[in-house]
Formats: C-alpha cells, sequence, structure tokens
C-alpha cells in the first residue's frame, strides 16, 4: 500500500506519562508526511490529558487496564470487548504499536488494522503479531530518536517537534494558581521506582537554598507525590508553593514553560517539562540518560559514574547511584542553568 492509501491510522502507546510524551514527535511527523489521514491514538488514563483536544488526533480512545484487572467480569470484559468493537468499525489501514509490549500486541492485532507495524523483536512477543516489523531497534538510542524511525520509514519528514494542546483554561487556571510568586524554581521529588528516589531530607535543604538565592519554589508532581511533598513543605524552614496533585499534564506543562528550571528525578513531569521548553536539571541512578534523560539541548543530567549503574533496577538493597548525588552537585548544575537562562518556546498549543 502506497502513502495515498492511508486514511486512517491509529497509533497504540499506552503508558507511561514518558513514553507517550516521546512518541509526540512521531505523531507530528506521520501528520505532516500524511496530511488528509485521520489518526487516532489508544492511551490508557493517565497519560491521556496529554492528548486530549490534540489537533493532530481525530479520535482518543481510552484503554482501562484497571477495570480489566479489579473487575474483569462486571466491566472490564465488556469494556474491552466494546473498544475493540469501535476499533475495527475504523478500518484502519495503518495501525502501529509504539509500545511492543504484549497488551498492546494483542491490541494492535484486535484491531483488524491492514498493516499492523512496530519493530521486531521486542519484548514479550509483541513483533508476532504484526505483519510490517521494523529492524529491531537500537537500546541505547534515544526514545524519542527511536519512535521517529517508524515515520521515517513511511517518508515522513523526520524533524523532531513536541506539541502538547494547551487550552486557555489551562492557562488562565496555572495564572491564577500561581499569581503573585516571582521568578520560580519547579521541583519533582518522586518517581515510581523507588530506585529513583533521592532523599526528602537533601530535597528540603535544595529548597531552602533556591529559596536563598530570591526564587520561589513550585513543589509538582501527581497524586503519588503528595506525601513526599508535604514532607518536604513541612521541612523547609523558607515556604515553598505546593502544587503536588493539582495540575493536570497540560497545565505542568505550560507551568514548565514558565520555570526558570525544573528540578526532578528521572520521572513523566521531567518528560513534560524538557517537551515544553523547560531548562531541566535530572537526577539520575538506575537509568540510562542516553535513552530516556531529558531530551535536547540546555539541560543538565547528574548522576555518578559507577560500575553499577545503569542497572535499571526498580529495587536495590543500597541504592548508592542516588545517595551519592550531593546537594552541592544538584545547586552546581541548577546554577549552570539559571546563568544561561531560559527562552520562549512555542511547542505549547
Amino acid at each position: 500500500m502506497d502513502s495515498k492509501g492511508y486514511k486512517r491510522i491509529l497509533i497504540i502507546k499506552l503508558s507511561s506519562i514518558g513514553d507517550v510524551v516521546h512518541t509526540l514527535p512521531a505523531l507530528g511527523a506521520l501528520r505532516r508526511g500524511f496530511p488528509e489521514a485521520e489518526i487516532d491514538w489508544l492511551v490508557e488514563e493517565p497519560s491521556s490529558s496529554l492528548l486530549r483536544h490534540h489537533p493532530f488526533i481525530e479520535n482518543l480512545y481510552i484503554f482501562n487496564k484497571r477495570t480489566l484487572r479489579e473487575a474483569p467480569f462486571t466491566r472490564g470484559i465488556p469494556s474491552l470487548l466494546s473498544l475493540v468493537s469501535a476499533l475495527r468499525e475504523r478500518s484502519y489501514d495503518l495501525v502501529i504499536d509504539f509500545q511492543g509490549l504484549f497488551k498492546s500486541g494483542i491490541l494492535t492485532f484486535l484491531s483488524g488494522g491492514r498493516m499492523r507495524m512496530g519493530f521486531d523483536r521486542t519484548r514479550e512477543l509483541s513483533y508476532l503479531f504484526l505483519n510490517r516489523r521494523l529492524p529491531p531497534y537500537d537500546p541505547d538510542l534515544h526514545a524519542v530518536e527511536r519512535y521517529m524511525e517508524i515515520p521515517r520509514s513511511l517518508g515522513c519528514p523526520g524533524e523532531v517537534e513536541f506539541h502538547i494542546p494547551v487550552l486557555r483554561e489551562d492557562r488562565e487556571r496555572i495564572d491564577r494558581l500561581i499569581e503573585g510568586a516571582g521568578d520560580f524554581v519547579l521541583v519533582s521529588p518522586w518517581a515510581r521506582w523507588e530506585t529513583k528516589l533521592w532523599e526528602v531530607e537533601r530535597f528540603v535543604e535544595l529548597c531552602d537554598l533556591i529559596r536563598g538565592m530570591g526564587l520561589e519554589v513550585i513543589l509538582v508532581g501527581g497524586n503519588e507525590a503528595l506525601r513526599s511533598s508535604r514532607r518536604i513543605a513541612e521541612g523547609c524552614r523558607r515556604s515553598v508553593i505546593d502544587l503536588t496533585g493539582r495540575t493536570n499534564l497540560r497545565e505542568l506543562a505550560y507551568l514548565a514553560s514558565l520555570s526558570r528550571a525544573f528540578v526532578t528525578t528521572d520521572s513523566g513531569p521531567m518528560h513534560v517539562a524538557s517537551a515544553a521548553g523547560a531548562r531541566v536539571v535530572a537526577l539520575f541512578g538506575p537509568t540510562s540518560p542516553v535513552r530516556t534523560g531529558p531530551y535536547g539541548r540546555g539541560h543538565r543530567v547528574v548522576r555518578k559514574d559507577l560500575k553499577c549503574s545503569p542497572c535499571f533496577k526498580r529495587r536495590c538493597e543500597d541504592p548508592e547511584c542516588m545517595r551519592s548525588i550531593t546537594v552541592e552537585d544538584v545547586m552546581e548544575a541548577l546554577s549552570d542553568i539559571l546563568e544561561v537562562g531560559i527562552g520562549g518556546y512555542k511547542g505549547l498549543g
């Protein structure tokens, strides 16, 4: 099938927040390459606010993994069958599995797409559900570049551009929340893996030092970060603004675009911030910044060159890689960014 035959395209990228952010440039490339096509996206609920109202997307479908797990017979399976029926009714010419896991592979197959595309030799045998396989990707290629290989293989323009659809109401709500605040640094202290976490006490010291520079500190993150942020806010000698759990992902992107810098663990908010044009100071331990660090120029990665890092372990009895990062290390990286400053960003809708 030539490119003119792609009238309906489905992107399957279910999670996580960072993975969805990394796929946004591929979405843009597909839109530029197939301007007349209807492009849909299948995603899980936690990352969906990044894609709602996106001008490049015709239909957004939600895969409710939680319902399928918690109430499989009463709600989960009926919901899945309804989803599959809706996808098959679209009669996709091209379905792209960006996830490369069994769950995305089976959904790719069930979609009924005429061409089911993705990388060969992906995890959990997901490639068996494809009828067009690209060569296995280089695991040490940054995720953004890895995903861009797919639209490039279809002849789409290859520029990397992020587009996050921030709405007027998103901007207005954030403007109200930070009304009266001066220049600020965002701090995101939480990560899903316990091996990615940095000690709360060190975040407290860091926030006090930032406040001592005459800058506001705003704590951000999802509901999972509420406890950590509360402990940090209560421990600080100088007041900080705690917006943890109070912003959706679009609002977080807009807030990040206004910041002087964004200090974070390796997490979803880190990727949202870098995509929104913020200058990021990222603390890395068990994972590889080459593969999943903040994308683009002007960021600073703080990590220690240990023999065991990166190990990609979610748990560790002795997480030396994160414990060996000092407050002084982070402040040095932050000072570098603050001296350079930050320019405007055009990627927000």
